[in-house]
């Protein structure tokens, strides 16, 4: 095998490692921030590890910081402040870690195939199979909605982003921060519930290509020692 180009795929595996290093070190250094609020501080919105929404709270005096109609976009802000509140700690982390001494990474070792490596013609069919079907997940799945058992809160969730809240006014004006929260709660349950659905199908991919990829490596190997 021309050893210019495993020269570079070492080079690379190298980088690639020292990357995952430092985003590895960052997560250990610091706090990332997973919670935001709205202007006014009536909604609370918390994300989980991998920075999706996950909890909603709501202010006891609610009612006096921000008007009715102005509730859902509140949620919507509080959402989108904790996002950027994450992305702004987690660079700093990243930023911190670039003068910081790593651990030195064992060099790569060569890929044994656990089994017998496929021809490559099957590798080449499985290979064009998966670039036919790559177009359906160039664009990131719709967003999807989801709702409280009574239906008058409708959240909509794009990529763990939540991007819309609609509210019934009338069943608003009726509620106390406990059960405004509690509705809020089970619409945004909905919402990612569905949104795991939708990404299913790219995740399977996902999967067939990891599997493509050992394959290729396998036949690689095999190639190599003159099989």
């Amino acid at each position: 095998m021309n050893p210019v180009f495993m020269q570079s795929l070492t080079e690379l595996q190298q980088q690639v490692g020292q990357l995952q290093a430092r985003l590895a070190r960052a997560a250990e250094l610091t706090v990332v921030t997973s919670e935001g609020r709205d202007q006014s501080g009536a909604v609370e919105v918390i994300l989980d590890s991998n920075g999706t929404a996950r909890d909603v709270r709501i202010a006891a005096d609610w009612r006096r910081r921000t008007p009715l109609d102005q509730v859902g976009a509140a949620v919507v802000a509080a959402d989108t402040d904790a996002a950027r509140n994450r992305a702004r700690s987690f660079a700093e982390a990243v930023a911190s870690t670039e003068d910081y001494p790593l651990d030195p990474l064992p060099a790569p070792t060569a890929v044994t195939p656990a089994v017998r490596a496929r021809p490559i013609s099957g590798l080449a069919e499985s290979a064009l199979d998966a670039f036919d079907t790559i177009d359906r997940f160039r664009v990131p799945a719709h967003a999807v909605t989801g709702t409280n058992s009574e239906r008058s809160v409708r959240i909509s969730l794009d990529q763990g982003r939540i991007t819309d809240c609609s509210i019934d006014l009338s069943w608003l004006a009726r509620q106390d921060d406990t059960t405004l929260a509690h509705a809020l709660r089970e619409a945004l349950a909905s919402a990612a519930t569905a949104q795991a659905e939708a990404n299913r199908p790219a995740a399977e991919f996902a999967q067939r290509l990891t599997e493509l990829l050992s394959d290729v490596k396998a036949t690689l190997h095999d190639i190599d020692r003159g099989a």
